[in-house]
């Protein structure tokens, strides 16, 4: 008998490093400029074999903050994705997006964009922007 598993995995899973995403805000971004699109996507894996249940990813991670020593913060929640496939992509630091029932197998491409909003106070430094994205998926 095989035991239960899940197998879930986001990002190359051929080099074991961590996928990076950027947002070309050349010279700074412009203040309710519209949204940027990242520049690459990420493949996502998910397996499980788990009898029964409804699957569920959820997602957190800070806000972005600038490398080059500014105090600006970017909202991580300004950072959405979208799927292609069968695996939703969940709201960072929000609610669990629903997979489906288990068992399942499925694979997805995801992409992600930054919304650019109007700034409420005063615009964003030019900088280099980071933060990690930890995702976890579970069988309710």
């Amino acid at each position: 008998t095989l035991p239960q598993f899940i197998y879930f995995q986001v990002g190359d899973p051929t080099d074991g490093s961590v996928d990076t995403i950027d947002f070309d805000l050349s010279g700074g971004p412009e203040p309710g400029g519209g949204a940027v699109g990242g520049s690459a996507t990420v493949p996502v894996n998910l397996v499980t074999n788990i009898s029964s249940g409804s699957i569920q990813i959820s997602s957190t991670g800070a806000d972005l903050t600038g490398t080059g020593g500014n105090t600006d913060t970017i909202p991580v929640t300004d950072i959405t994705g979208t799927g292609t496939g069968t695996i939703p992509v969940p709201t960072t630091n929000g609610s669990a997006a629903a997979v489906g029932a288990a068992p399942f197998a499925g694979t997805d491409t995801w992409t992600f964009t930054y919304a650019n909003p109007t700034p409420v106070g005063a615009p964003l430094s030019a900088d280099v922007y980071t933060t990690t994205v930890t995702y976890t998926v579970q069988v309710l």
